[in-house]
């Protein structure tokens, strides 16, 4: 299914100078888990219920109450051979073509390893719209099918929330990446052609020990773009939240 972005709404907060907020005429995902069994495997019934459509083996996906403030996804490296992740698509496997769209999630990374989250069409996992890595020593880095050399563009922290903000015009086939509420990467041309976003998928990379754990809540893909606080909002929520 291809999908077009309907209108674009847009409301102002009282506060003209921190931020505006834009309204989304359309939630193609929304996984924040509430419902679910506490320490229970998550379901694989797509995006109508808010959970992923796979787990591979080589991870597994708990629901848990700790260590984020509400239910989160806990996703842990299960297998030394192969890298493992969690497929969310959208509903009624749309895959988003043309306009405006913002992925959005709440990372909490227990230990540093090798993590990823992958934006990829709908149905495969060949299109690479951008790939957002973090790794043990506590850098991150974004690749995409451009190949542009973008190198490390932030750095992540354990034991607090961590919020990741994509932000994609598909008509310009641009992109932004916004990191705990700072503009990271700006304006990266992605390189994909002839097909759409349709998936997330977030996992552990492949590598030789067994120790990768993170935990992910508030996944939400729409067809608008949420503005970003900036810099020092997103220090004050990241203290608030340790």
């Amino acid at each position: 299914m291809k999908s077009r972005f309907g209108s674009l709404l847009l409301g102002v907060l009282g506060v003209t100078t921190i931020c505006s907020v834009a309204v989304a005429s359309q939630i193609y995902l929304e996984a924040n888990f509430e419902g679910q069994v506490p320490d229970a495997a998550i379901g694989v019934g797509g995006a109508a219920v808010g959970e992923p459509i796979s787990v591979d083996e080589g991870i597994t996906a708990i629901v848990r109450d700790t260590p984020m403030l509400s239910l989160s996804l806990e996703i842990q490296d299960a297998d030394t051979d192969y890298a493992g992740s969690v497929c969310f698509e959208f509903v009624e496997s749309a895959e988003i073509t043309t306009g405006l769209v913002t992925i959005e999630a709440d990372l909490w990374f227990q230990e540093f390893d090798s993590y990823g989250i992958y934006i990829r069409e709908q149905g495969g996992g060949t299109c690479s719209f951008a790939s957002l890595l973090f790794y043990a020593d506590g850098s991150i880095n974004c690749v995409d099918a451009s190949l542009a050399p973008y190198g490390d563009i932030g750095t992540y922290e354990i034991g607090r929330s961590y919020r990741v903000v994509f932000k994609f015009d598909m008509d310009t086939g641009t992109y932004d990446v916004w990191l705990d509420g700072m503009l990271a990467l700006p304006g990266a041309a992605h390189g994909i052609t002839g097909n759409g976003i349709g998936s997330v998928l977030l996992g552990c990379v492949n590598d030789e020990d067994l120790t990768g754990l993170f935990n992910v809540d508030n996944i939400t893909v729409s067809d608008t773009f949420t503005d970003v606080l900036g810099t020092t909002w997103g220090r004050v929520k990241a203290r608030f939240l340790q």
